[in-house]
């Protein structure tokens, strides 16, 4: 599509956003997360609320509207360079890095850079969205059995490589999902409205990706139970996950350090995988 390749370059800005306690507050009971796990900082992925007004811009553009009805987010990576803070004033600048035509689906790669308001670097976000083909429908499958488990445990510092944090379970409500939809700034009514979301092809109501990747992160610091910092996150979202439907993520160490510390998270609906994730904390 001439006017999807025609937005590779282009770019976006916010406005000033002052970091709240009240919009923390919010946030935290929108997404399930517990405020003791953020001593004194916001959590990671609220970069979905001062982060991602670039992206939304992007998909405002009257270039997006005729093909807006079929645009998936599909993968979203959020990096802290410092801690944020209750306070804090930050802007954000995005563009469209590269666009991408594949099997007859477009692809949108998107960039965003924060900075705090002496112009310092403090957070980075990175975006694909897919514009699904005309006519294509998102089709479930069907409920699978529930599989058991690992047995996990408390994650530290000197866990080792393959070791498995205790799960966690999330689902989210028709009125949850309305409540986070305030809460991170993404009104779009495939996440509300049942019949819009079935007239855009899709089964119905389906939960944000930004949630489910608000669920990965909690799935590691709700591991190491407040030791350290979510540094990094980077999340596919591999299936569409309905409202009332229950997610269970589990996180287990990728690669120990006692500095740092990589994380795999998967995330499972009652369907098959919703979420996986990479993650890094700082000790």
């Amino acid at each position: 599509m001439r006017a999807l390749a025609d937005l590779a370059g282009r770019q976006y800005n916010s406005a000033p956003f002052a970091i709240g306690r009240e919009k923390v507050r919010d946030y935290l009971a929108a997404t399930g997360g517990a405020a003791s796990r953020h001593p004194g900082a916001v959590p990671l992925c609220f970069a979905a609320v001062y982060a991602m007004s670039p992206a939304l811009a992007l998909l405002r553009d009257p270039a997006i509207a005729p093909v807006f009805p079929r645009v998936l987010h599909t993968e979203q990576r959020f990096l802290t360079t410092r801690s944020v803070r209750s306070g804090d004033e930050v802007t954000a600048t995005g563009a469209v890095r590269r666009v991408a035509e594949r099997f007859g689906a477009s692809f949108l790669f998107f960039e965003t850079a924060v900075d705090d308001a002496t112009g310092a670097r403090v957070a980075e976000a990175a975006s694909t969205f897919v514009i699904r083909p005309e006519g294509d429908t998102v089709a479930l499958p069907a409920p699978e059995a529930r599989a058991e488990l690992a047995a996990g445990t408390r994650l530290t510092r000197a866990s080792p490589a393959g070791a498995v944090g205790t799960a966690i379970s999330r689902r989210a409500s028709r009125r949850d999902l309305a409540a986070y939809a305030d809460a991170g700034g993404d009104r779009n009514p495939i996440h509300w409205d049942p019949d819009h979301a079935r007239a855009q092809g899709l089964p119905g109501v389906i939960v944000h990706g930004l949630l489910l990747m608000a669920w990965a992160g909690q799935a590691v610091t709700e591991a190491v139970a407040g030791e350290g910092a979510l540094i990094e996150l980077a999340a596919k979202f591999k299936g569409v996950v309905l409202a009332d439907e229950e997610v269970r993520l589990q996180a287990t160490v990728s690669q120990a350090g006692s500095g740092r510390a990589q994380f795999g998270v998967t995330g499972r609906g009652s369907r098959g995988p919703a979420v996986t994730a990479t993650a890094t904390v700082a000790w």
